[in-house]
């Protein structure tokens, strides 16, 4: 069985890939109304979404991930490769966008939560790095 490494600049690439499948929507959207022939609403809530939640906040897990290691100055004691924070965060975009196409609020938020505990799971991750870290007090982590 292979392992699957995903480093932090996976995630700023799938990232910007979000941002530019927005933007192609965001510009079908533009088009559609000044043609006269309009997009359903659905489409402006997938826009937004994916810009946002697929390429923003995947971006801003990706620096983090790269950033706060070397300014708290913890060394190597954590791991390179970062799968299950991937799937998590896609899976959860991918959730939200199906679950606005098919109205289904459950889903929304179920994906919603998927997100959050990706966060979530990078914020213990950092504040056991503060702990362990050389530099006293830790007021690098503050200027993000």
């Amino acid at each position: 069985m292979t392992h699957w490494h995903v480093r932090p600049p996976t995630f700023w690439l799938t990232g910007l890939l979000w941002l530019i499948l927005s933007a192609a929507l965001g510009l079908a959207l533009f088009l559609g109304t000044m043609l006269g022939k309009p997009l359903p609403p659905v489409f402006r809530v997938l826009h937004v979404h994916s810009a946002l939640v697929g390429g923003v906040a995947q971006i801003i897990l990706g620096a983090l991930l790269s950033f706060i290691p070397p300014l708290l100055l913890t060394g190597r004691g954590r791991p390179e490769s970062h799968p299950a924070l991937f799937l998590a965060i896609n899976g959860g975009t991918i959730g939200m966008l199906t679950g606005f196409v098919l109205g289904n609020s459950l889903w929304v938020g179920a994906a919603g939560i998927l997100v959050v505990f990706a966060f979530l799971s990078l914020l213990s991750d950092a504040l056991r790095q503060v702990r362990s870290s050389l530099v006293s007090p830790p007021l690098n982590l503050w200027f993000y």
